[in-house]
C-alpha cells in the first residue's frame, strides 16, 4: 500500500525555546526567549504570541560576549526578567553547546515596548561566569524575589554539578558577593533550567 503523505510543515511563529517569566506592562503580556540577540515575544489581541523585537541586534552586541565566550555568535539562551524599582532586569546566557565556558549577562531597561522612545537596554556586563575548570555551568538564570524580606536570588545551571544559587544586589542586579562560591542546590545526570517560586509558605 502507498505510504500516507505527510502534511506540509508550517512554521509556527509561537514556537520558541526557553521562555522567560511572562511580564505584564501597560496591559500587554510579554516574555523573552532564546534566539538571536534574545527575542521579545508579545501577546496579540487574539491571544497568539508574536515575535516583536530583539534586545541586541547585529553590530551592537556587547564586546564582552565574544571576549568571555569566544565560540558564541550572538545566539543568546534562556533569559529571565524581573521588574524592580521601575526598571526591567533582563538576565540571559552566553554560551556554546556542550561547553561550560559560559556567562550570564544582565541588561537593564525602562520599557518593554520597542516602539517607545525609551526602548533601550543598558548592558551591565556578566553577572556570573564559568570556565572549563569549573564544576558548574553559568547558564539558564531564573530570578526570584523573596516576598518575606525582598532579597533577590538567581538560580542557574545545566548538567555538570547541577543547579546552584547566588544572591543578587537589589539595586545593581549583580552578585552581592562575587567572591562567594555559589550554593549547590541539586544534582541529577541531566538536570538543568531551574525555577524557584513560593508555595504554601515554602
Amino acid at each position: 500500500t502507498a505510504a500516507t503523505p505527510r502534511p506540509p510543515r508550517v512554521r509556527d511563529p509561537e514556537k520558541v525555546h526557553d521562555p522567560s517569566t511572562i511580564t505584564v506592562a501597560d496591559g500587554v503580556r510579554r516574555f523573552f526567549s532564546t534566539g538571536p540577540g534574545v527575542l521579545l515575544m508579545r501577546e496579540s489581541a487574539d491571544g497568539k504570541w508574536l515575535r516583536e523585537a530583539q534586545v541586541f541586534t547585529e553590530g551592537n552586541f556587547p564586546a564582552w560576549h565574544e571576549q568571555t565566550v569566544p565560540g558564541n555568535r550572538g545566539y543568546l539562551w534562556a533569559p529571565d526578567i524581573i521588574q524592580i524599582q521601575g526598571k526591567f532586569l533582563l538576565y540571559y546566557s552566553v554560551s556554546t553547546f556542550g561547553k561550560n565556558t559560559s556567562a550570564i549577562g544582565l541588561a537593564v531597561g525602562t520599557t518593554l515596548d520597542p516602539s517607545s522612545p525609551q526602548w533601550q537596554w543598558e548592558d551591565r556586563g556578566p553577572v556570573l561566569t564559568s570556565r572549563s575548570t569549573d564544576r558548574f555551568n553559568a547558564i539558564d538564570p531564573a530570578i526570584f524575589r523573596d516576598p518575606t524580606d525582598g532579597s533577590l536570588w538567581m538560580s542557574f545551571g545545566s548538567f555538570w554539578d547541577g543547579i546552584h544559587l547566588v544572591e543578587l544586589d537589589q539595586t545593581t542586579g549583580m552578585q552581592t558577593d562575587p567572591a562567594q562560591k555559589p550554593v549547590h542546590l541539586a544534582y541529577a545526570p541531566e538536570i538543568e533550567a531551574p525555577f524557584i517560586h513560593t508555595r504554601n509558605g515554602y
